[in-house]
Formats: C-alpha cells, structure tokens, sequence
C-alpha cells in the first residue's frame, strides 16, 4: 500500500541536510531581525544623547549593512524552499496519478484529477509560508526574552497579549470549522455534478433535461454558498477584532513603555525598542493565525489522498510476456457495476475461444457484452473468477504489454492533447 506519511518521512530523511540549511538562514535571519530595535535603542540612548553625527552615521551604515544580508538570506531561502516543493511534488505525483487512474476505473468518477489538485494543495502549505512560520516561530521566545530583559512588566504585558491572539484564533477556528467543512463537501459534489453534466451536455440538450440538471445543481450550490457566506462572515468578525486587538496592543506597549520611562526604571530608547520588538514577537503568531483557513483545506486535501491511496493500492510488478497465442478463456466470472458492489451485471459467466474463431456476445442493453470486454482486457476486476489469454493462470500483466494485443476501445468521445499529423 501507498503510504503518504511514510514517502513524507523518507523524503524528509533524505533531505535533512536542505531542512537543516533552511533552519540555518531562519535563525540568522531572526537575528538580523533584532537590527531595528537594536538601531533605534542606540540613536536614542547614544547618538541623540551625545550629539554625535559620526556614531549616528556608523550606525546607519551597519544597520544597512545588516538589512542587505537579511535580504539575501531571505531570498536564498526562498529559492530553496522552492526547489523543495518541486521535489516533494515529484515524489508523490506518480503515485497519485496511478492511484487516481485506477479509482476512475473502478467509480469513473467525473473529477478524477482531484488527487493531483490535493497534492498542489497540500504542496503550497506545506512549502509554503507555513514553513516560515514553524520556523520563525521558534524565535518567539527569543524576542520575549529580550523584552524581559528590558523590563518585567513589558514582558509579562507582550505574553500576555500573544495568548489573547491565540485565544482569538482558537475561537474563530472552533466557530468556523464545521461550517467550512459542510461548505468544502458541498463543493465537491456541485462540481462533481457540474463536470458530469458538462461533458454530456449534447445529450442533455437533446432529451431536454439541461433545465432539471441545473436546477440539480444550483440547489447544491446554494448550499455551498449558505455555508461558505456563513463561515466567512463569523471570519470577518473575529479577523476585525483581531487586528483591532493587534494595534491596541501595540499602542498599550508604547504607553506602558513611556509610563516605565517615566518613572525611570527604563530609558527612552528602550520605550521604542520595545514596542517594535512586539510587534516582531507577534509576526510569527500572526503568520500561524493567517494559516488557519490554509490548514484546514490541506487537512482536507491531505485526507482525501490518503482515503485514495488506501483504497487504491499500487499494483504488483508486472511481468513481460511474449506476444498474446492461444486460447482466450473465461472461467467463473462475475463482475459488478462501478460504484454498485451488491448488484453483479455479470455472474459465473464462462467461455473459451480458440485461436482463429470469433465470439459474438449479444444482449439487450448492451451492458453486459461491455462489461464482458472490459473484465477480459482487466479494466473491470472480476469479484470472482477470471480471464486469461494463452498465458499464465491470471498473471499480473503490464499496462502496455497488454496495450499490444487489447484492440478494444471504450465507448465514448474523448480527446488527448496534442496536434495532429
């Protein structure tokens, strides 16, 4: 069986030393983050005080110096944590496409590249600035210490500001959760019905249905807009109290910095470095806080591929045959409808043909003879019994080793890309 966790921690393992380079740039990057307050602490309680054009002028210049290369970190960084998304993308992609390729033949489902949108999906959270945020987050009580260190009071007042902001996170989730998850199931099976009705769109209009189908389908849509439109106005709500509480905070820091000030127990410039140091101190629970609707879908996203490749385990190793001589033989099979495992269309059927003899399978509907050729070239798996074609008994051939001797064609109009000759 696929496991995604298991291919996530390998590609994890192997790539250690990139995970350990990007740690790397984030800490000093973190550091190189403290170059404002640091920059504003001494202009006010050195180059202000003294007077001193020249310290003011050195300053500027290592401050400067200090953003440059934070710069080029950042960038350096970016630019690895891209090249690791298109890896991690290559890693599971092939086994996705295969596991959605044998999902549609067994449900023909009309959305069968939903895998692959999983994946982009959960590649773009998990590459994205979520792993920013993990790793700047570390830092947070590296900045909290520092604050601490300039007073106790601000300390204590910027911690407890970053666990209100959590604990508006922690509702807006709760009173959000559910009703985005009704909204995402709800969109799923208005774009399955969207897609279904789409491609058969020429029969529709010719039996007249086209009204009733949409009319299917915009009652499901307007559930999902019920949903969506309910979750988002409680979002709105809890986003506007949140950067409400954000600005107070910072404003109650400044205030709570010039009463300190005031009362001697810190210097001015530590007022100002304070202030901007929590502000540094909440980006990282901000970044958290901003990812929460990105989790969700790719929690949905990471759990739709899993659901898919347990039900759809790789195959095994396909042997290599020579070319397809003998006798075709059908013993004992029974085949059910897809997306119906109760109701076989086909049961204990059997039969031979020899080499040179041609078989006619005639019925009423159609259904069955399509089922019988589709069983045989293995693109419907038989409940019981088997087929086999001058071969082993049943053997695991490949796709395109049979693809040399299957003539059967699907019934139906399809389109591949590429230009004709």
């Amino acid at each position: 069986m696929i496991e995604p966790l298991g291919l996530i921690k390998n590609f994890a393992r192997v790539r250690t030393r990139i995970f350990v380079t990007i740690a790397f740039f984030s800490s000093v990057i973190n550091i190189l983050m403290l170059a404002p307050s640091i920059y504003m602490l001494q202009v006010y309680d050195r180059a202000l005080s003294s007077g001193n054009t020249t310290t003011l002028f050195m300053l500027t210049l290592l401050v400067l110096f200090m953003f440059a290369v934070m710069a080029l970190l950042d960038y350096a960084r970016g630019i690895v944590i891209i090249r690791l998304g298109n890896q991690f993308d290559n890693a599971l992609s092939p086994a996705l496409y295969t596991a959605a390729c044998e999902s549609n033949l067994v449900k023909h489902s009309p959305n069968a590249g939903q895998a692959i949108s999983d994946l982009t999906v959960i590649r773009q959270f998990v590459t994205g600035p979520a792993l920013f945020a993990v790793f700047d987050s570390i830092w947070f009580p590296v900045y909290l210490g520092v604050i601490f260190l300039f007073n106790t009071w601000l300390g204590v007042f910027s911690l407890s500001g970053a666990c209100l902001l959590l604990a508006l996170a922690f509702i807006n989730e709760k009173t959000t959760r559910q009703l985005l998850n009704e909204a995402g199931g709800y969109a799923l099976i208005s774009n399955h019905q969207a897609n279904s009705s789409l491609q058969s769109a020429e029969t529709l209009h010719a039996l007249g249905m086209t009204d009733n189908v949409k009319a299917r389908w915009w009652r499901g849509h307007q559930q999902f807009l019920y949903c969506q439109s309910a979750a988002s106005e409680r979002a709105v709500l809890m986003s506007a109290v949140t950067k409400t509480v954000r600005m107070a905070l910072q404003s109650l820091m400044l205030g709570l910095g010039c009463w300190l000030a005031i009362l001697g127990d810190i210097s001015p410039g530590m007022m100002i470095a304070g202030s901007i140091l929590l502000g540094r101190a909440l980006s990282p629970v901000e970044q958290l806080i901003s990812m929460a609707k990105g989790y969700r879908s790719a929690r949905l996203a990471w759990e739709r591929v899993v659901r898919l490749t347990g039900d759809f385990p790789p195959a095994q190793e396909s042997i290599r045959l020579p070319a397809a001589q003998g006798v075709l033989t059908v013993e004992n099979v029974t085949v059910f409808p897809p997306g119906n495992p109760r109701q076989p269309i086909l049961q204990n059927i059997t039969l031979r043909v020899n080499p040179g003899e041609v078989l006619g399978i005639v019925g009423s509907q159609c259904i069955g003879e399509i089922l019988s050729r589709q069983s045989v070239v293995r693109c419907l798996a038989c409940r019981r019994g088997g087929c086999q074609a001058g071969w082993g008994r049943y053997l695991p051939v490949a796709e395109a080793e049979a693809g040399s001797w299957n003539r059967l064609l699907a019934t139906g109009r399809y389109a591949f890309h590429g230009n004709p000759r």
